[in-house]
């Protein structure tokens, strides 16, 4: 199991000043975790090396990969945004800044 890990702050920094849309996906334990999601299945088998086609649905939706959350953010003149980040053991974070939309 994952264990809690002190907050992370990041700072993203060259960045143009402006509003943004900051978006965070997390893969770790229970999180778009695809073995997680197949020993809930209770371990399917396939027929050989493939798994069969409703398995193979209920893993990928249960593992879209999709934000975990997602802000509208204020980047000033400095150009730097700082992120805090919660954290835990074996957990891989992707942050994901794109131009807010007009």
């Amino acid at each position: 199991p994952a264990k809690e890990l002190p907050d992370r702050v990041f700072e993203l920094s060259g960045l143009k000043p402006g509003r943004y849309t900051l978006s965070r996906t997390v893969v770790g334990y229970h999180k778009n975790d695809v073995y997680d999601a197949y020993m809930k299945l209770g371990k399917p088998k396939g027929d050989g090396p493939s798994l069969p086609v409703d398995v193979l649905n209920k893993l990928r939706n249960a593992t879209k990969g999709e934000p975990e959350s997602s802000a509208t953010v204020e980047v000033g003149k400095s150009g730097v945004l700082l992120v805090k980040v919660p954290m835990r053991t074996n957990d891989c974070v992707l942050l994901e800044l794109k131009p807010a939309k007009k």
